[in-house]
Formats: C-alpha cells, structure tokens, sequence
C-alpha cells in the first residue's frame, strides 16, 4: 500500500496534481453537480449523498485530485457497510443507494435481473462517483483512484468484498477490465439490474463488479509495476 502510494504521488506530482482525502460529501455533491453534462443525470450518484445516507467519516471518504489551482479535477467515492447478509435485498430495498434508515427511500423504481453471489457478505465497501474533468481524461486517473480507493477501504476496514458498479455501454466497451480491473469472468456481473431515480428521465442498466482481499491486494502490486514503467517513460521523454 506505501509503494503504491508512492508511485501514484510521484505520477500525480508529475502532472500538477496533489491527493486529497476528505469526508466533505456536501462539497462533493455541489462539484459534480456544477461540472454535470447534458444528456447525464442531473444529480449525483444518490448512494453518496448526505441527504440520504450516513456519511460519518467511520465509514467514508472521498479522494479528489487538486491542480495548481487548487480546483479539484477527478474524483471517487467510498463508503462501507458492516454485516451484511443478503446483499440482493440490500439493492431490491434500495439501501445500498440510500443506507440511512431513518429517512424514507424515494420512490425509484429498480429491477434486479441477477442473482448475487452467496458469498458477497460480511464487511462490504463499495466505490463510485469516479468522474475526471474533459483536460485530464484519458490519463488513466479514474483508474488510478479508483484501484488506490479500493485498497484504502482493504486497509481501514479489512473488508470482506469491496463492490463497485458500472454501465452496460462501459461492460461493451470493455472498461470494467481497462478502467476498474476487475476480473471479466470472475468478477462481473453479466446480468445487471435496471434502476430509475426519482426525477431522472433514463433508467440506468447497471451492473455490479466485485474484489476480494487477495485480489486487491495481487491488484495493488501489478498497478505498483504498470506505474512505476509509465513514470519512468514520461520522465524519460
């Protein structure tokens, strides 16, 4: 975890940017709610938000990479959940998107055409809300937070499994191994469900991604390798 800290420091700094960790939802919420794009839901991702979910820093935080002018340029989110045992109702009730049970679920609307594995229970954690503004796309950042957020819950939290999500236009393009690297036959869901937010014209198709400890930690290691040969060949040319 230190060496992949380090490598991933080391590449950040190269580009101008600097790691912040915070547990400031409401600052998250208000930043991708300014950079949001049309045809895009109008909100942020929900299974983030304050307003609906028990953001205490016991069990979330959120990573955003800062320029020089101290504007945040990417992002990913992470929170956890403790002792689950039925991680298909957790998303047909809706509570992996809305978690605080002293406030009522809105009334979106979900399908689940899959069955999860049995053994996804325990200590779970999950990411999102990976977004990067149009200057830094296509540097590989989302997958560098998003394989750091990972390892950050694995070391806080020793969890079970760590679950992420994806869109069916990113399963087709290949993304959960090029942008998450996640297992295509192992550790996807081919099947997916379907869910429609309050307020929001499109109903999203989903589909869930799983890691276990092992496996992020094998995940950490090869990222230390790919890493350390890209920061070398930028600092060479």
């Amino acid at each position: 975890m230190v060496e992949y800290q380090e490598i991933l420091d080391k590449k950040f700094s190269n580009m101008g940017l600097r790691l912040n960790v915070s547990n400031d939802f409401e600052e998250m919420d208000a930043l991708l709610q300014k950079h949001s794009n049309p045809g895009m839901p109008s909100k942020p991702n929900p299974m983030f938000s304050p307003k609906y979910n028990r953001m205490t820093s016991d069990r979330s935080f959120w990573f955003g990479l800062v320029d020089n002018d101290n504007e945040v340029v990417c992002t990913m989110a992470a929170k956890k959940f403790d002792h689950v045992e039925d991680l298909g109702a957790m998303w047909r009730e809706l509570r992996t998107f809305y978690d605080d049970e002293t406030k009522p679920v809105p009334a979106d609307r979900i399908i689940v055409d899959t069955k999860f594995p049995v053994e996804l229970e325990g200590t779970l954690s999950i990411t999102g809300r990976g977004w990067t503004h149009p200057n830094y796309r296509r540097r590989g950042l989302v997958r560098d937070l998003a394989v750091l957020a990972r390892s950050e819950c694995l070391s806080r939290w020793l969890v079970d499994w760590h679950l992420g999500t994806t869109t069916a236009k990113h399963i087709s393009a290949g993304r959960e191994v090029s942008c998450f690297g996640y297992d295509p036959v192992n550790n996807v869901d081919r099947l997916g469900f379907y869910i429609k937010h309050v307020g929001e014209e499109a109903t999203v198709h989903l589909h869930l991604l799983w890691m276990g400890p092992d496996e992020i930690s094998t995940l950490a290691k090869q990222e230390v390798k790919r890493l350390r040969a890209e920061v070398n060949l930028v600092a060479a040319e």
